[in-house]
């Protein structure tokens, strides 16, 4: 019996990660399928809403990384067989995003199950958007690759741009599904859904 739970608990990370993965893949890149975008984070935060235990947090920090990384092949083709980027930075620029997911995935986690709905919601965009910004500001390629652009076609989303610039768009694209990940997450019970902010039971 409890082989077969793990056994279906595996399987349920592996479902994340490739949802992640898909939705991530044909949701960024060079043809981005602009809401697409905005459902990739979600399987990982349904999984990371139910993983209490420290070995269902293993899950999720896998999950959360191979979802990522796997839709960051997307410009793998244009990034080695038209620029001639050399394999190691093909991994690279595919390992630190996801990373930053996964510790995004993961500081999420820890809000939620300590009854902090409010800092779970933030805490994900708030870290992208502080990764995207350090990027910028120290590489030569600035602002290529933020999620910000992903959103060209979504006409009242980058309206947010012309105040607070393409950090307020990748903001706003990550609060949107980290919030509803802690509103959906059956760890919290109904009732208390409306507060979004006290213990999760």
């Amino acid at each position: 019996m409890v082989s077969r739970s793990r056994g279906r608990s595996w399987l349920l990370t592996g479902a994340a990660a490739a949802a992640t993965g898909l939705f991530s893949y044909f949701g960024t890149g060079l043809h981005p399928v602009w809401w697409l975008t905005w459902l990739a984070p979600l399987p990982v935060l349904w999984i990371a809403g139910r993983a209490s235990t420290r070995a269902k947090a293993l899950q999720v920090a896998l999950a959360s990384f191979l979802g990522w990384f796997l839709g960051s092949t997307n410009v793998w083709h244009y990034l080695h067989g038209l620029i001639g980027l050399p394999v190691y930075v093909l991994l690279l620029a595919s390992a630190l995003p996801s990373g930053i997911f996964l510790l995004g995935a993961m500081l999420w986690r820890k809000f939620f199950f300590r009854g902090q709905a409010w800092l779970a919601g933030l805490s994900l965009p708030c870290l992208w958007v502080t990764a995207e910004y350090l990027y910028a500001s120290s590489s030569p390629n600035s602002t290529f690759g933020s999620l910000a652009y992903t959103q060209m076609d979504f006409l009242p989303l980058i309206q947010i741009a012309s105040v607070a610039g393409i950090w307020g768009v990748s903001f706003f694209l990550w609060l949107v599904p980290s919030a509803i990940g802690v509103l959906a997450s059956g760890a919290i019970e109904s009732s208390k859904k409306k507060h979004f902010g006290l213990t999760v039971g």
